[in-house]
């Protein structure tokens, strides 16, 4: 194995690191967000239409126009919702964005475009999250928490292992 400089830095806590956080919707929320955001962390990622912090206007409906963009702030997070097609919305919370900037060669807003640029990780988890895991059908919900830590931890140990 041979060190560098750099091997210190992968050794520090990321707490206060100003690192960003890319992930799908299961992990996704406004009050998570706001927990990183004070920890001097930033998460960038798509939320579920089902999350009842989001109002009803970022929903897809056939009224929107296709390539239409709604955004909203709040002090720390920024919410935004395209119409990629017809009836239907991707919805994404950002705590490193706070404009509405769009790109003018796509005509997607800039939040789309560097969670497009990140999510590689996150597909690359779920992919390998579902190819390797231990579940097994069961009705007690406790086991099914223990599968999914055993899931992670799997995941975790092998990025370990081959860094």
């Amino acid at each position: 194995m041979r060190w560098n400089a750099n091997a210190t830095v992968a050794h520090q806590p990321q707490l206060q690191s100003g690192s960003n956080i890319t992930c799908d919707n299961f992990f996704t929320s406004i009050q998570l967000a706001d927990l990183l955001y004070h920890k001097k962390l930033t998460q960038l990622g798509t939320a579920r239409k089902s999350n009842r912090d989001i109002s009803d206007q970022f929903l897809a409906s056939r009224s929107k126009d296709v390539g239409s963009s709604l955004f909203a702030f709040t002090a720390t997070t920024t919410l935004v919702s395209c119409i990629p097609k017809r009836n239907r919305a991707v919805i994404l919370l950002s705590t490193m964005h706070s404009d509405n900037k769009v790109d003018d060669k796509t005509k997607k807003p800039e939040i789309i475009m560097e969670y497009n640029r990140t999510k590689g990780g996150v597909g690359t988890v779920d992919q390998l999250w579902h190819r390797y895991t231990v579940k097994r059908p069961t009705r007690r919900w406790p086991m099914c928490v223990f599968y999914g830590m055993l899931d992670v931890a799997a995941v975790n140990s092998l990025f370990v292992f081959f860094s």
